[in-house]
């Protein structure tokens, strides 16, 4: 009896020249009582297919028959149903829901049907016979089998030296005692109906065991934080961080299935490993970093182009007014300059006094702009801040180059100004004044 057929199945992913035939026109059958093993190298599809048999994806072309029925004619609400009682998948990795403790995660599929009471009897007995914890956080990192195989997957993350020292300084540890352990960041935002739910996937966890590339690894756990370091604000995980030193990182036998290129020639590589591509079932994709480069170098270059160009017309604009209201109090102030130098007011006196009035208008300036910069640049960041929180620094070094400007610019005003009135005779200045 068949049990399952596939006619003709396809699954095509992307288009031009980065198409990719994950699955190629396959067909064949399975009679019931058959026990059938898909091989095949990584990459070559296997996963896709097993997806496309238990219809949780859909075929770009092709049909898949399982007891006679079509299952891809269904809509997606029957099809559903269909996989509740007529399909049990097995996924690659322990997708469980972190919300729901062991038992409601092996009843889940039962409540579904409205038929739990005897699954959750045997549930309950394979799970006393086996050793399970019915603590979830404890679970995922005890599972009593002679393996001791993990049901969790946990990122290894290592920041760089400065990123790390700073982290660490961020969360009150000391880096010499963290350096052979991980910082554990595991909580986790799970939407309930109307708001997010914030729980920590492993709880008391003071170590994980575990392979990478086929060595086991263990890591203590110094401590646990629910800060996260930059470029990981944002980042969604449902199974959480351990941040390790880049010299834990480097003990680690690892790798990452990519490979890159350095080039002089960014288009023609391109091209030709598009080109290999296409001759073999490698679901794999070119990313030309170069193009993405210069793209955002382009961008950078117009937003500069229009950025630099408001600050120096801004710029031109508060120099034009500092220098007419400079000059025009110089001017307007020149009778009472040729009255102190009638009364004897020697040309050192007068020109220390009008270096303390530029002091003064300078201090001025900066006691009110200061601030007010501040308060504006805050108001900035707090705009941007949501998904990108890097923290809020005061622009020091901006604050004292704009400082020495101002002090410097208002110095060369009332020099030229000073100039310009020593020039003037006392007499003439006095008369014109009065007249």
């Amino acid at each position: 009896m068949e049990i399952l057929k596939v006619e003709h199945l396809s699954k095509i992913y992307g288009k031009g020249e980065t198409i990719v035939k994950a699955v190629d026109d396959i067909s064949f059958s399975v009679e019931k009582g058959d026990f059938v093993a898909i091989v095949g190298a990584s990459g070559s599809g296997k996963s896709t297919l097993l997806h496309l048999l238990g219809g949780v994806d859909r075929p770009s072309t092709g049909k898949v028959f399982i007891d006679g029925v079509d299952i891809y004619e269904m809509d997606n609400d029957a099809l559903a149903i269909f996989r509740r009682r007529q399909v049990g998948i097995i996924y690659q990795f322990y997708n469980l829901i972190p919300i729901l403790d062991i038992e409601e995660n092996i009843t889940l599929p039962a409540k579904l049907l409205h038929r739990t009471t005897l699954l959750e009897v045997s549930a309950l007995d394979y799970m006393s016979e086996e050793g399970f914890y019915h603590n979830f956080g404890e679970y995922l990192n005890r599972y009593d089998t002679p393996e001791e195989e993990l049901i969790a997957n946990i990122s290894v993350i290592s920041l760089g030296n400065e990123e790390y020292e700073r982290f660490i300084q961020e969360i009150g540890g000391n880096v010499s005692s963290y350096k052979d352990k991980g910082i554990l960041i595991d909580d986790v935002s799970i939407y309930q109906l109307d708001h997010y739910e914030t729980i920590n996937v492993y709880k008391d966890v003071t170590s994980f065991s575990g392979v990478i590339n086929g060595s086991n690894v263990t890591i203590p756990i110094a401590t646990r934080t629910e800060k996260r370091p930059m470029g990981l604000e944002g980042v969604y995980t449902d199974s959480g961080y351990i941040i390790v030193s880049d010299e834990f990182m480097d003990n680690l036998t690892y790798n990452y299935e990519g490979l890159y290129i350095s080039s002089n020639d960014v288009e023609n590589l391109e091209k030709t490993t598009n080109d290999y591509l296409k001759n073999t079932t490698f679901n794999s994709y070119v990313y030309n970093v170069d193009a993405e480069v210069q793209a955002n170098r382009s961008m950078l270059i117009l937003v500069a182009i229009f950025l630099y160009g408001f600050i120096i017309v801004i710029s031109l604009i508060g120099i034009t007014n500092i220098f007419n209201t400079i000059t025009t109090n110089m001017n307007l102030r020149s009778k009472e300059f040729a009255m102190l130098k009638s009364i004897g007011m020697t040309k050192h006196e007068f020109n220390k006094m009008v270096r303390l009035e530029s002091l003064f208008y300078g201090t001025k300036s900066l006691v009110i702009g200061i601030p007010l910069g501040i308060i504006g640049s805050i108001l900035i960041y707090k705009a941007f801040e949501v998904g990108n929180d890097l923290g809020y620094v005061i622009p020091w070094e901006s604050i004292i180059i704009a400082s020495i400007v101002v002090f410097l610019l208002i110095s060369i005003i009332m020099h030229f100004s000073v100039k310009k009135i020593n020039k003037q005779n006392i007499i003439e200045t006095i008369r014109n004044d009065n007249i």
